[in-house]
């Protein structure tokens, strides 16, 4: 080989070398970090919910004797501010008597004063611009700001009217309010985007992200904000969320659906808390009195610490969660506000809802 070729095919060689080390320790790495994340899984606690409840911090919010009526009701959940940065609703989904506990909260005229910031379920996270827009009292279409309601994973479950209602409250508050003033609402639903979803793998990776704290890509509820938080009751079971609302470090996920477990940053967290004992979770109730000793009601509404609270069949009422706002057993407490079916009915909206119906059920 002529002499001025060798340094050339000396460098080839090293480069290949080089090359194929590289990719060998590559894949070491990908092998260790794939290790380590099983490995972390391993040491969880077999039973999580007995390690949760056994690190729960319960909030200390004393009630008064008089909790009876819409006007006790309202005005010791905002005191209940004064000990705690998060009061966590839940409500059933298009439930009327849950509905109207959520307006009567934000019109209070002292609401604003309590707390700055609304966490709900029922909103996409991908149209929070649109959202604030509105809030706001910016002019915004009605197909606009009916994404943020419509357009969420959860396909029709948010198409009652009380959705609707609630946020255009929201908006007629702010408009009594200075802008330093004017509450701020969060849509907590994942960032879902249907015109790219055709497949149940597409749709998979976004419902995966449904655990609360929710997806939140960019905004999040600064710590030492107060905040009222409105969801399902199966995402606020206490001690469960508040332990992951004040969580402040990356954790690790494992789900049936993954691959691989996955790791969940602290940008996800919808609420940032100083401890689990800065969260008041607040469930409602209707049916039958499940409480020992406490005569039935009559059409007015009733908020019940549960702390120790057994019921008539000696179940602990407080272990998941702070209080209950119990509306007796009255004809109508259960009553469902649907959506209305014309809006589905050879409507551009309606041959939408059957597109991603198909879609979940569709692999490729």
């Amino acid at each position: 080989m002529p002499s001025d070729q060798r340094p050339q095919s000396q460098w080839l060689k090293s480069f290949i070398v080089f090359s194929v080390l590289a990719c060998v320790f590559v894949v070491a790495l990908a092998g260790f970090v794939v290790f380590l994340s099983r490995s972390v899984l391993s040491r969880l606690d077999p039973d999580d919910s007995a390690r949760i409840a056994r690190t729960d911090v319960s909030p200390d919010v004393r009630l008064p004797a008089e909790t009876t009526g819409w006007d006790n009701v309202i005005a010791n959940l905002l005191s209940a501010f004064d000990q705690v940065d998060v009061v966590a609703l839940a409500e059933t989904q298009g439930k009327k008597v849950d509905s109207d506990l959520r307006l009567r909260l934000i019109r209070d005229p002292d609401f604003p004063f309590r707390a700055h910031f609304i966490v709900v379920e029922f909103g996409n996270a991908l149209y929070q611009r649109t959202l604030d827009r509105y809030i706001f009292g910016e002019d915004v279409s009605l197909r606009e700001i009916q994404q943020v309601w419509q357009d969420t994973t959860q396909v029709t479950g948010n198409d009652s009217p009380v959705y609707a209602e609630f946020y255009a409250a929201v908006r007629e508050v702010n408009q009594k309010l200075p802008p330093a003033r004017r509450l701020r609402v969060i849509a907590g639903d994942p960032p879902i985007d249907w015109t790219r979803m055709h497949t149940k793998e597409d749709i998979e990776p976004f419902l995966l992200r449904r655990g609360f704290p929710v997806s939140m890509d960019r905004v999040a509820v600064p710590r030492g904000e107060k905040a009222l938080v409105i969801y399902d009751a199966g995402h606020l079971k206490r001690p469960a969320f508040p332990l992951a609302a004040a969580a402040g470090q990356s954790t690790v996920e494992q789900h049936p659906e993954a691959p691989m477990p996955l790791i969940v940053p602290p940008i996800f967290k919808a609420l940032q808390v100083s401890s689990p004992s800065r969260v008041f979770v607040v469930r409602t109730f209707t049916g039958a009195n499940p409480f020992e000793a406490m005569p039935q009601l009559q059409g007015r509404p009733e908020l019940i610490p549960l702390t120790g609270v057994h019921s008539a069949r000696s179940a602990v009422l407080g272990e998941d969660a702070d209080a209950c706002v119990y509306f007796g057993d009255t004809p109508g407490a259960d009553a469902i506000v649907r959506p209305d079916p014309r809006i589905y009915r050879d409507t551009p909206y309606g041959a939408e809802i059957e597109r991603r119906k198909k879609a979940r059920d569709t692999t490729r």
